[in-house]
C-alpha cells in the first residue's frame, strides 16, 4: 500500500471512530415511555385551555412478545370517561384499536382512517401509541445553552416528527411534530428516574398549538409493575378493565 493510500485508509478510520451514532442506535437507547416489555402503572394528567382545567386518571399497560404487542389504557376519571378502556393490538403486518364505551357497553374496531385522531385527550393519536419500530434518519447534532443534542427525524405521510436527544445520557429532551411543514405539538420531557431497576420518562408536558392545549403527565411511581398478566390484552376483557 503505497504512502498516499495509506493515509487515506487511516484517516477514513478515524473518521468512522467520531462519525455519530446510527439513528436506530440513538432511538433504540434513548428513554422512552414506552420501552420496557411488560410495566402497568397509573398517571394524572391536567388538560388546560385558556381558564378551561380538566384532571384525568388512567392506567396503561404494555406487553411486547415476538409477534405482536399490546397496548392498554383505562380511565378511571373524570365521570364521562370513566370505564373506558382502549386496546392497540400490533403485529408485523398489522395494527388494530378496540376502544369500550361503558355508555353503550360495546367494543367499537378504530377505522383504519381515524388511527390519526386523539385519542381521548391524551395528546397523542392512535397511531403514536402503537409506538411501532419507527424508521427514523439521523437529521444532524444541534446546541443549546452548551449542551449537544442529536435530532433524529421520522416521516409518515404528510406528518414528521423531529426527536431531540440529548448525547451525554442518550435521554430524549423533546418531539416536535409538524403536518404539512407547519408544527403541530411539542412534547417536553420533565423528569426522568431509575425505577425498579429501569429508567423511565415519570413527567412530560405537551403543547398543543392547534388546540392551544397544554396537557401534563405524572406517573404514579408507587403503581409501577414489571410483571402483567396477559389475560387483560384480549378484546372481552375491556368490559371490566380495572385502572
Amino acid at each position: 500500500m503505497d504512502t498516499r493510500r495509506l493515509l487515506i485508509t487511516l484517516c477514513l478510520s478515524v473518521a468512522s471512530l467520531y462519525a455519530a451514532p446510527s439513528a436506530s442506535d440513538i432511538y433504540q437507547k434513548t428513554v422512552k415511555i414506552l420501552s420496557i416489555p411488560q410495566i402497568k402503572f397509573q398517571v394524572s394528567s391536567t388538560i388546560r385551555s385558556g381558564s378551561y382545567l380538566e384532571k384525568q386518571m388512567f392506567s396503561l399497560a404494555r406487553m411486547e412478545g415476538e409477534r405482536e404487542s399490546s397496548l392498554l389504557v383505562c380511565f378511571a376519571s373524570p365521570s364521562k370517561v370513566k370505564g373506558t378502556a382502549m386496546l392497540l393490538k400490533k403485529s408485523k403486518s398489522d395494527s388494530q384499536t378496540f376502544v369500550y364505551f361503558p355508555a353503550l357497553d360495546r367494543v367499537r374496531l378504530v377505522p383504519k382512517q381515524n388511527e390519526k385522531e386523539e385519542a381521548f385527550g391524551l395528546g397523542l393519536s392512535y397511531s403514536e401509541m402503537q409506538n411501532g419500530k419507527e424508521e427514523l434518519r439521523f437529521l444532524k447534532t444541534i446546541t443549546d445553552h452548551g449542551k449537544s443534542f442529536y435530532q433524529l427525524l421520522k416521516k409518515e405521510d404528510e406528518t414528521q416528527t423531529i426527536y431531540t436527544i440529548s448525547v451525554d445520557d442518550i435521554v430524549l429532551k423533546k418531539m416536535d411534530v409538524f403536518e404539512n411543514s407547519q408544527l403541530q405539538k411539542e412534547v417536553f420531557i420533565d423528569e426522568v428516574k431509575e425505577l425498579r431497576g429501569q429508567t423511565m420518562i415519570t413527567k412530560w408536558h405537551i403543547l398543543d398549538h392547534i388546540k392551544n392545549e397544554t396537557l401534563s403527565y405524572d406517573i404514579n411511581e408507587d403503581s409501577i409493575q414489571t410483571v402483567v398478566d396477559s389475560k387483560i390484552f384480549t378484546q372481552s376483557a375491556l368490559t371490566h378493565c380495572k385502572p
